[in-house]
């Protein structure tokens, strides 16, 4: 009778009705583990990009430290390099005032020997004259 398609039908398009439900719930199944792992594959990457920006700016940082170390010890050697030549041309100085003191030394050691050597030619002629005289006497 009609009421037996009716039902037929009915239970035909509820059984349609389950099936494409099923149909839908498995695709959104299969949607969510996609997306699921697509968040999961995400999040690894976030979390590899976020280790590789920690490491650069931990490695940033150590040669930040270096670098202002570098600069200290350049200042620091610059200063002792500074004092150093003030201390050398001081030292060339005194060492040129030395060596000036030296040639004066000998020039007057030159003179009171060629001083001597007189005193001593006068010494000579004045006993030779002595001589001379005590003889004539």
């Amino acid at each position: 009778s009609m009421s037996q398609v009716t039902r037929g039908e009915n239970h035909t398009s509820v059984q349609d009705s389950s099936d494409m439900k099923r149909a839908l719930e498995q695709q959104m199944e299969s949607h969510r583990e996609a997306h699921s792992k697509q968040l999961g594959r995400l999040r690894d990457e976030i979390n590899e990009k976020q280790k590789i920006i920690d490491d650069l700016t931990d490695c940033n940082q150590k040669q930040q430290l270096e670098l202002e170390q570098l600069h200290c010890d350049f200042e620091r050697l610059r200063s002792q390099e500074h004092h150093k030549s003030r201390q050398l041309e001081e030292l060339t100085f005194l060492h040129e005032r030395h060596e000036q003191s030296k040639q004066d030394l000998k020039g007057l050691e030159e003179t009171v020997a060629r001083e001597l050597h007189t005193l001593h030619n006068l010494r000579k002629l004045f006993v030779q004259d002595l001589t001379t005289r005590v003889r004539k006497v």
